[in-house]
């Protein structure tokens, strides 16, 4: 679970007004799994455009460790 080495996990799920297969609270990994086994389509210009997003943000707030 990664004690050995200080570091931050999280999930980041972004919601929209419709999500595939009607997703919501933990049935979100539902639809990770879902997309992982090609049963749902992604969007890889959102995915890059979200992380992109976040990516700035984390640069802009560089923690000390």
């Amino acid at each position: 679970m990664g004690e050995s080495h200080p570091h931050f996990h999280a999930h980041m799920v972004p919601r929209y007004a419709a999500m595939p297969r009607d997703a919501k609270a933990w049935s979100v990994f539902d639809l990770q799994r879902a997309v992982g086994a090609g049963e749902v389509a992604i969007d890889r210009a959102e995915i890059d455009r979200i992380s992109d997003v976040y990516r700035r943000a984390l640069a802009a707030a560089p923690r000390p460790w």
